[in-house]
């Protein structure tokens, strides 16, 4: 009988040494689409406010689509488990309901976590 996979441990050797990993679930087709819809739309009503402003109208600025937030948003919901530590070598608190714990990853740490939940980076488990 098929069982869906829906969690992933995945070797972080190269960023945080040996016997290093993280488990994340698996991201939905659904959740790519409302993040893209959600950017395509601000972009649109950006273009209507220049598009008005263009035509001589005082409109007021538009809280521009934050897509690096909304990448981090992602990661916290799908990012289960890992075994990382700090610069120091302490073990950073679970990522799972702490998701000020990202504050503290390197860009590196972060854009590897991003690529491995849209399917851009390999798991090599």
């Amino acid at each position: 009988m098929a069982k869906r996979v829906s969690t992933n441990k995945v070797p972080t050797v190269e960023l945080q040494g040996e016997d290093s990993y993280v488990i994340v679930s698996a991201v939905k087709t659904k959740e790519i689409k409302e993040t893209r819809r959600l950017s395509l739309r601000a972009e649109k009503a950006q273009k209507e406010v220049e598009k008005r402003r263009k035509a001589g109208e005082e409109v007021e600025d538009l809280e521009p689509f934050d897509g690096f937030a909304a990448g981090l948003e992602m990661i916290q919901r799908h990012l289960l488990e890992w075994n990382w530590v700090d610069d120091d070598g302490v073990p950073l608190p679970q990522p799972k309901g702490n998701p000020e714990v990202l504050d503290e990853l390197t860009v590196k740490e972060v854009t590897f976590l991003a690529n491995l939940l849209t399917g851009e980076e390999e798991s090599k488990n």
